[in-house]
């Protein structure tokens, strides 16, 4: 006979060895996980799972479809994760095989058919409970779109409820529609972005929302190693913020009517300036004008980063009243464009900021009236006139949107872009342009290789055009919708 305590032992060995721990599980036992993401790069999707010892049970949904769908199944000694559709006997099931190869709390594999003739990636991403909330909040928002804004590698619609983005999206938890390097060719919900966000800005690296009167930025590293992962409420910028943007290595906001900009490295008072007061509004674009009440000014930004400090230059007053006002970067040899409307008439002033030089331009009676609204970048720019966007400057990637890439400068010389509904905002960063349209659509044009137009890419751009050794660039010459967008 056996002793007891050798009875307990053995009972506990056969117990752990029918039931050994599963290592780098995705979900932890008695966990409810959210994950959010594609199924073929196209149908937006969350799954619900929950995790008892080995059985994962849960539900998913689609966003155009918000009907759950029930999942069971087991999580396997690898810690991938294989479900199947609870079937109803109202249409065919089909099973998801997924894992977590590519880390960074992402779920990727396949999903089949009951019959396994379709099979389709999937790539999701883990997002929390308030998250979750926030996208089905979203999912059945049918409000307007608000805004659009647009950086050189992503851009955003701005709607009550938050924001949509598509692109290579800074941080983005839940964007997993290409596995590494997470580029989305279609609007995903930003779960980083909050409901009631009011305005939002890209620059290179940085990010930044203007949310219940507080600028809050996250960025990677840029000229600086100091990431912010998630929305940071900047030091000085907590409260009465009305206007902010963001420029090459620096943010600015406007806070009871004084332009404060930070540079990004640290929250130390050296990495603060004051650079204007009075002012009533920032220019679109990079912020470097503001507005008065009956004209504006304009100011050089560039910082040191060693040891840090920011250096400034403010340019003249430009008088009389002004409707719309859009500044370039400063390109580093001092080059920059300005652009304004007075009385609906376009206005630029290409700048070299010689104080004895003002080279303003008013470009000709074809833009003399009926300017509706206006984008500068650094190397274009388009404006709506009397319900058509034009667009002028570098056409590398298309970004004029008229077919070719064709180089168009000045805005005499600006190209037609053909939208099939009535503009009513553009927005514009290197390479690439977007406008939205009267009905709640989004169209953008140009470089596509992070997928900053929204869609596939139906053309290909040599760079340099015309010349040895040149590099495929996917692209679009002209408008596409952005798909995925509510």
């Amino acid at each position: 006979m056996f002793p007891i305590f050798l009875l307990v032992l053995l009972a506990t060995w056969s117990t752990s060895s029918q039931t050994p721990a599963i290592e780098n599980a995705p979900i932890a036992d008695g966990e409810t996980a959210f994950y959010h993401g594609t199924i073929d790069q196209t149908l937006e999707v969350e799954l619900t799972l929950k995790r008892a010892g080995k059985k994962i049970a849960g539900t998913y949904e689609y966003a155009a479809h918000q009907q759950p769908i029930q999942l069971q199944g087991d999580l396997l000694s690898d810690g991938s994760v294989k479900i199947g559709e609870v079937s109803t006997g109202q249409a065919a099931s089909g099973s998801f095989a997924l894992n977590d190869s590519f880390g960074s709390r992402h779920l990727d594999g396949n999903w089949k058919s009951a019959d396994r003739k379709h099979s389709y990636p999937v790539h999701l991403g883990r997002i929390d409970e308030l998250q979750h909330q926030q996208l089905q909040q979203m999912w059945s928002d049918k409000q307007p779109i608000k805004s659009i804004s647009l950086g050189e590698y992503y851009g955003c619609a701005i709607r009550g409820s938050g924001a949509w983005c598509w692109g290579d999206v800074l941080f983005m938890p839940s964007l997993a529609t290409a596995g590494p390097g997470m580029i989305a060719r279609r609007a995903l919900p930003n779960l980083l972005i909050p409901a009631g966000t009011s305005m939002l800005s890209i620059a290179g690296s940085r990010t930044c929302v203007l949310h219940a009167g507080a600028m809050q930025c996250w960025q990677r590293s840029s000229k600086m190693d100091w990431f912010l992962v998630k929305p940071t409420v900047i030091r000085g910028f907590e409260s009465e913020v009305t206007a902010m943007g963001t420029g090459d290595g620096y943010a600015c906001g406007l806070v009871r009517n004084e332009v404060r900009c930070w540079d990004g490295t640290s929250m130390n008072a050296e990495n603060f300036i004051t650079v204007a007061s009075k002012l009533i509004d920032l220019s679109s674009g990079s912020p470097r004008c503001g507005l008065f009440s009956d004209g504006f000014k304009c100011w050089m930004i560039s910082v040191r980063y060693s040891p840090p400090a920011f250096e400034f230059k403010e340019q003249q007053i430009f008088s009389g009243a002004v409707e719309h006002l859009a500044a370039s970067e400063n390109n580093g040899y001092g080059d920059s464009l300005v652009c304004w409307t007075q009385n609906g008439g376009l206005y630029c002033s290409a700048e070299r900021f010689r104080s004895e030089s003002d080279k303003r331009i008013a470009n000709g009676n074809q833009f003399s009236d009926g300017v509706t609204d206006l984008a500068v970048g650094d190397d274009h720019s388009c404006i709506i006139w009397k319900a058509d966007v034009y667009c002028w400057g570098a056409n590398t990637h298309g970004q004029l949107g008229d077919g070719t890439s064709r180089f168009a400068a000045p805005a005499t010389a600006s190209v037609k872009v053909a939208l099939p509904y009535r503009p009513r905002r553009v927005a514009v960063a290197n390479r690439v342009s977007c406008a939205l349209t009267a009905n709640d659509e989004v169209y953008c044009w140009g470089a596509n290789d992070f997928g900053q137009t929204g869609a596939a890419s139906h053309d290909t751009c040599q760079i340099p055009n015309g010349h040895a050794d040149t590099i495929s660039d996917p692209c679009n010459l002209k408008p596409v919708r952005v798909r995925g967008l509510p």
